[in-house]
């Protein structure tokens, strides 16, 4: 009974100290091959990076974080629209099925400098 308890508090101490070492932030996401994977962060400075290139038919996967304010993102091309809370990454998954040079935004207004929430999504031929 005490080796149990023991345990069970060794337990939450290691996890508190991993989520302390991670800022907070959730444990990372496991790379998966199957996805082109893009970390961007979202301010009010823009997005960053603001250009992400694939291959047509390729799985994306984009992990965003809004740094300073809630933000979204909006992907109309992609018919995708996610709210972005900040500090909490959103995962956003699709398939890039079309070629061409696509917009994504931030609909939410952040302050002056809002009009740079935006970036491009680049789809070329495989």
């Amino acid at each position: 009974m005490i080796m149990r308890r023991q345990c069970t508090f060794l337990l939450a101490f290691v996890a508190s100290i991993a989520i302390a070492a991670g800022n907070g932030q959730p444990a990372a996401v496991a790379p998966s091959s199957d996805y082109h994977e893009f970390r961007l962060a979202a301010s009010d400075s823009g997005f960053d990076p603001n250009t992400v290139t694939v291959k047509k038919g390729e799985k994306v996967r984009l992990i965003i974080t809004a740094t300073d304010c809630e933000h979204e993102f909006r992907l109309e091309a992609f018919d995708i629209l996610q709210a972005l809370k900040k500090g909490d990454p959103e995962i956003i998954e699709f398939t890039a099925d079309k070629a061409g040079t696509f917009t994504f935004k931030s609909s939410i207004y952040c302050g002056k400098g809002h009009a740079k929430m935006a970036g491009k999504l680049i789809v070329g031929e495989p």
